[in-house]
């Protein structure tokens, strides 16, 4: 699963003006660039658990904002790798329900501030900017707080009750996520699968989260570009 994300917000003219090394982007004649490493789950947790990897897909996203009265450019890159798990689901029989994900997003750090409005999301504001780019994804509200560590940095996740179509029928699932600061980008880990698998698939979830591999030699499988304002 994965979704268009608006990373960035704006950032006071003092602080773009404090940049070093970077005059294009000062003097308007280029966007500054940044990139975020790519993570993933370890393919031996991967492999144990079921989950398959699916793709991983690139975003590069421009947002435009004001400096001194003048139009600036950011560009930075996103990855997203998304895993599914194939379960028994009663009428549905076997499918596809069980799906973790990993988006990595760069802080986007500018003379000691970060622009990256992930920073200070929380986990019911990311969980709402998800839903909200599926109309199939019905957050209902907060369930359970979790505690995760991968890297050895301790982080909480929430987990939603959701409502999500699926070949035409409702299914009540658990919507995971939260956020975790990993060197120079900020990870988000994201899981959904069926209420009914709860208690085959906390645990598993957990196994991914805490395996996770980050910065990651990965392919990109598809890659998108988008201009934000």
């Amino acid at each position: 699963m994965h979704s268009r994300r608006r990373v960035l917000g704006l950032v006071g003219s003092s602080s773009v003006l404090a940049l070093s090394g970077c005059l294009d982007f000062v003097t308007g004649q280029g966007a500054y660039e940044v990139e975020s490493d790519p993570a993933r789950v370890s393919p031996s947790t991967a492999g144990d658990t079921g989950y398959e990897l699916q793709e991983v897909s690139e975003e590069v996203i421009e947002e435009q904002f004001e400096v001194a009265g003048q139009q600036r450019s950011v560009e930075a890159t996103n990855y997203v790798a998304t895993y599914e798990r194939t379960v028994e689901f009663g009428p549905l029989g076997e499918a596809a329900l069980a799906v973790f994900a990993v988006l990595s997003t760069p802080a986007v750090e500018i003379a000691g501030q970060t622009l990256n409005p992930v920073a200070n999301y929380d986990n019911e504001r990311l969980v709402r900017l998800l839903a909200s780019n599926y109309e199939s994804l019905e957050v209902r509200g907060e369930a359970e707080t979790l505690t995760y560590a991968p890297f050895d940095t301790e982080y909480e996740a929430t987990k939603f009750d959701a409502v999500a179509q699926f070949e035409g029928q409702e299914v009540e699932v658990f919507v995971q996520v939260g956020s975790v600061r990993h060197e120079e980008d900020f990870l988000v880990p994201i899981a959904v699968y069926p209420q009914d698998r709860a208690e085959d698939e906390e645990p598993v979830v957990a196994d991914l989260t805490e395996s996770l591999d980050h910065p990651a030699d990965v392919e990109v499988t598809t890659a998108t570009s988008s201009n934000s304002s």
